[in-house]
């Protein structure tokens, strides 16, 4: 689950003409720390989709930040129709090794396009959380799949 989480993380950087690396996703994250002032150990691991963290004002700043520079939110801080596409597209690209898979992934993550807040970081937060949704229940459908196929 974590790796998936972290393929999304890094597709969805990669989207932006970056390479797909820990370092590009390190790299967006200190940009932000820099642009937002925010201290790292005021926020908690940006890259673990896996866990359920504490809500915070810099933790939504941050969330924001790397979000916008994603592309999937604008300026605004609202949900971007094309940029999300990319982001899904992106995501395709780097995990959908089947044509169920290809299905899925638009599937598992349409829920999350429609996000909607009172600030660009409730909508950061919210989004985070939603992939991370996203990416368990898709596990779960790869993993039925895997059991149908035996």
């Amino acid at each position: 689950m974590k790796l998936l989480c972290i393929t999304l993380f890094l597709a969805a950087i990669h989207q932006h003409d970056c390479k797909a690396t820990i370092s590009s996703m390190k790299s967006a994250e200190y940009a932000c720390y820099k642009q937002t002032g925010i201290k790292k150990e005021d926020v908690p691991e940006l890259g673990n989709f896996e866990i359920t963290t504490d809500d915070t004002l810099g933790y939504r700043k941050m969330l924001q930040c790397i979000f916008t520079q994603m592309g999937i939110l604008d300026g605004q801080g609202i949900i971007d129709s094309k940029g999300f596409d990319n982001f899904v597209k992106v995501i395709i690209d780097t995990v959908a090794t089947s044509p169920e898979l290809k299905k899925l992934v638009p599937e598992s993550l349409e829920q999350c396009r429609t996000i909607e807040g009172e600030t660009g970081g409730e909508i950061g937060l919210k989004l985070k959380n939603c992939i991370r949704t996203a990416g368990a229940d898709l596990r779960q459908k790869v993993a039925s799949l895997s059991t149908l196929h035996q």
